[in-house]
């Protein structure tokens, strides 16, 4: 379960003391900190291994031991993986639109300048901002004025395939954090031979070992 400090830390920055908290707790109206699953439940973290002639019927009620999935810096609490990988699956989702934008722009289709208010709103309506657009697969944004029509990119659009090799590399890389095989962040298009698969996909097993080993 997660936790909070309830106690000190030694001199190398450890836990102490600990409460367990709700797995979808966290601050209500009014409160200061955590929300304990139990008001005073207090648990002890045993960070080394105690012989068995040392064993008390006390550590066996009190005592804790803390898992982590990999191996935390200075901070005692980590930041869970769901989290850590969500910021590469936000690219992987962008990467389909972006491709699909890129086969829209293939088609010729160009874009008209508009001259007051009330024919911007109607393109406006279409395209809120550059992002969005390419999200959505508008290519063009309104501008007002006489000037003659500019784009906003500098001209040059990527191929749908490199907008796929990006998320097939972010997907690789995502898988590499867990610590399982992949080809590499940098996959050839060409053909591969073994000796090159191995090279490029590197030893991601450390990253799986250390989550084992902590368990």
């Amino acid at each position: 379960m997660p936790y909070a400090l309830d106690g000190t830390i030694d001199v190398y920055g450890r836990y102490l003391g600990i409460t367990p908290l709700p797995f979808a707790g966290g601050k209500t109206s009014g409160d200061k900190g955590d929300k304990p699953w139990i008001t005073g439940l207090t648990k002890k973290p045993v960070y080394d291994v105690i012989l068995p002639e040392d064993l008390t019927l006390e550590d066996f009620e009190d005592s804790a031991v803390l898992l982590y999935d990999y191996t935390p810096q200075y901070s005692q609490t980590v930041i869970p993986r769901a989290e850590l990988q969500d910021a590469l699956i936000d690219i992987m989702s962008d990467c389909l639109p972006f491709a699909r934008t890129a086969l829209l722009n293939s088609t010729g289709v160009e874009g008209i300048r508009v001259g007051n208010e009330d024919e911007q709103s109607n393109v406006d309506a279409a395209s809120r901002s550059i992002n969005k657009a390419a999200l959505y697969g508008q290519k063009f944004i309104p501008i007002i004025g006489s000037l003659d029509f500019q784009p906003l990119t500098n001209g040059s659009t990527g191929s749908a395939q490199d907008f796929l090799l990006v998320m097939q590399a972010v997907d690789n890389l995502r898988l590499a954090n867990y610590g399982l095989q992949s080809g590499g962040i940098l996959q050839k298009k060409e053909h591969m031979l073994q000796s090159e698969y191995d090279l490029n996909s590197g030893n991601v097993g450390l990253v799986m070992q250390d989550g084992l080993t902590l368990r």
